[in-house]
């Protein structure tokens, strides 16, 4: 009866809070990636303001990351990509030269135009494009043409 009743209610308001805290948890590591990617302009002029947190492993690099020539641990201190990331990108530059351009530096899989707007700051080429990009997909509606 009302033990039971009781009972149920505590275990759906315990419910409620802890997916109250999730979210919050949630909301606060979103916020705190965006701080990363896009840290706010008065806090990096130094005109007042709270400065931006810095990211959680190592901070940003204090030049720009040739991606022509860094090793991957190198690349992986860029905001936005990782171990994973920057091992592929050491590997499709071994296999198909170097990128010469963030346009260059899209034929990786997993960077695509936002990323490359979000790394454009923290990046440099130092050599000439030596592979075009890969058309990797098709656009809706539009098949590829038959092969001969």
């Amino acid at each position: 009866g009302a033990a039971d009743a009781n009972g149920g209610l505590a275990l759906a308001e315990a419910r409620r809070l802890a997916v109250e805290r999730s979210n919050a948890e949630a909301r606060a590591r979103v916020a705190e990636r965006h701080e990363i990617l896009f840290p706010d302009p008065a806090a990096r002029a130094g005109e007042g303001g709270v400065a931006a947190r810095p990211p959680r492993g190592a901070a940003p690099p204090a030049r720009a990351v040739d991606l022509d020539t860094a090793p991957a641990d190198e690349i992986a201190t860029v905001p936005g990509i990782g171990p994973v990331l920057a091992a592929r990108i050491v590997t499709e530059r071994t296999s198909r030269g170097p990128f010469g351009s963030l346009s260059g530096l899209q034929r990786v899989k997993g960077i695509g135009p936002s990323l490359a707007g979000r790394i454009d700051r923290f990046v440099t080429f130092s050599r000439p494009l030596s592979a075009p990009p890969t058309v990797l997909r098709f656009p809706r509606g539009r098949r590829p043409p038959p092969r001969p």
